[in-house]
């Protein structure tokens, strides 16, 4: 699949899905988007598109051995489930 076909209408329609479900949500994955990077258009759109949604990434931090945020804990903007995502990986430390 092409990255403008799942930004486009794949991950509209999964998290168009999941919003509806009046419990809590919490999605997490490795989405192998430099999410730090705030030039690169994908990771961007990728962000860009949890806000309609009412979601938000907490991962804010390396999540990758060359230092860049690949993975993802969303929730909904009004959740607590998750307060804070702590990065504790072995890997990172030991470059």
């Amino acid at each position: 699949m092409k990255t403008t076909t799942f930004l486009e209408n794949e991950w509209p329609t999964f998290l168009a899905n999941y919003v509806t479900i009046p419990n809590d949500i919490v999605i997490v994955g490795d989405m192998n988007f430099h999410l730090d990077i705030v030039d690169d258009r994908d990771a961007q759109r990728f962000i860009g598109i949890l806000y309609p949604y009412g979601l938000q990434q907490h991962v804010c931090e390396p999540t990758h051995v060359h230092g860049h945020t690949l993975d993802i804990v969303i929730t909904r903007n009004s959740s607590t489930i998750v307060s804070d995502v702590e990065v504790t990986d072995p890997g990172l430390i030991d470059h």
